[in-house]
């Protein structure tokens, strides 16, 4: 059996635990959550390890620890002219404070994320143009390496860190 397999039904048997749904889209690129279900690509090349991260952020993260509806409700009263920036900083912050939450419910979840976080999270591009987004990347990658101790991503961070304040 593949990893993709074993962790699609491995997530199948945890949404079962946890009480709630859990979808295999053989068209997803990511897993994601709606606060009810759990979207699990049906494969993927990723390593087993980053794979588990995954199914922590998304179940002992999100699932258990994100009020979705108050997630929505904050994001739908931000200005329409910001609120994709708006939403992409607000998801930065509660990656951060949901997998910090993940520690207490998964005891191997720290390594876990910090592998998928390694694994995942790529340096800016050579010739990457300064915009806004170098600066969610900063923050998130700063954020990480701070708050979660994912001293794997502090290059990464400092890269987009240069290209934030050439923008600015």
């Amino acid at each position: 059996m593949s990893s993709s397999k074993f962790l699609a039904l491995l997530a199948t048997f945890v949404g079962r635990i946890a009480n709630i749904s859990v979808t295999i889209d053989n068209k997803a690129s990511t897993a994601s959550t709606d606060g009810r279900t759990v979207f699990w690509p049906g494969t993927w090349a990723l390593d087993l390890e980053p794979q588990l991260g995954l199914m922590i952020h998304e179940v002992c993260g999100h699932v258990l620890h994100t009020d979705t509806d108050a997630y929505v409700d904050t994001v739908k009263a931000h200005p329409a002219k910001t609120r994709k920036l708006f939403r992409s900083v607000l998801n930065i912050v509660e990656d951060v404070r949901i997998e910090r939450s993940a520690w207490r419910t998964w005891p191997n979840a720290k390594r876990m994320l910090y592998a998928i976080a390694d694994d995942r999270m790529e340096s800016p591009p050579p010739n990457a143009q300064p915009t806004v987004g170098a600066a969610a990347f900063w923050l998130l990658m700063q954020l990480r390496d701070s708050v979660l101790g994912q001293d794997c991503l502090r290059d990464r961070a400092a890269a987009f860190r240069q290209l934030a304040e050439a923008c600015v």
